[in-house]
């Protein structure tokens, strides 16, 4: 049978960026120039054009990544085909106030380069169904379920949800369809 797996509410899509000192001290001195911030001059397509890239995620040193928040108006949806099997809140999944697990959760460290002055992340907050996951199975089980964790890279203590696993198999992003609401960048 098949089942899926649908995240609705927000979460964030990023790139962990590197580009050449010469090319970051001359964005540095435009950007000084024009007193304009990071996000105006990394989102600009016309900017990036005169640098020498056609999207910012040329610049990535690793592909986009993805994270769901954990959050209390997130919601995860598991169905078997049109029949609701269970709902509940993202933030179910940090489960700090339960005496035993709700939820199967194994912990992933987020890969980070090291701190340089030209390295960055370019991240964009995206709402809407994030991410639905399709897989098959003779019979389901909520117990062979497991959400992977990666600490948050903003909040200290708190977690995003980077992938789904069946039976110790990972289940892959099948559709999304988000609006980009907001677009930011950080130094690393």
């Amino acid at each position: 049978m098949q089942y899926f797996i649908h995240l609705f509410g927000e979460g964030i899509r990023f790139w962990i960026c590197e580009i050449p000192e010469d090319k970051m001290e001359a964005i540095q001195e435009i950007k000084n120039e024009q007193e304009c911030s990071w996000e105006h001059l990394f989102f600009d397509l016309e900017f990036l054009k005169k640098i020498g890239y056609s999207h910012w995620s040329e610049m990535a040193i690793e592909g986009e990544q993805k994270a769901f928040l954990l959050a209390t108006n997130n919601r995860i949806e598991i169905k078997q085909k049109a029949k609701l099997v269970t709902r509940f809140m993202s933030i179910e999944l940090e489960q700090q106030s339960t005496l035993f697990s709700l939820y199967q959760t194994v912990l992933e460290p987020l890969y980070l380069p090291e701190s340089k002055p030209n390295r960055f992340i370019l991240m964009q907050l995206e709402t809407g169904l994030f991410g639905s996951y399709t897989f098959e199975t003779p019979k389901f089980s909520l117990e062979l379920l497991e959400f992977q964790l990666s600490p948050n890279l903003f909040l200290e203590n708190k977690y995003f949800m980077t992938g789904v696993n069946y039976k110790d198999h990972e289940i892959t992003l099948k559709k999304e369809d988000t609006l980009v609401r907001e677009m930011r960048v950080f130094k690393l």
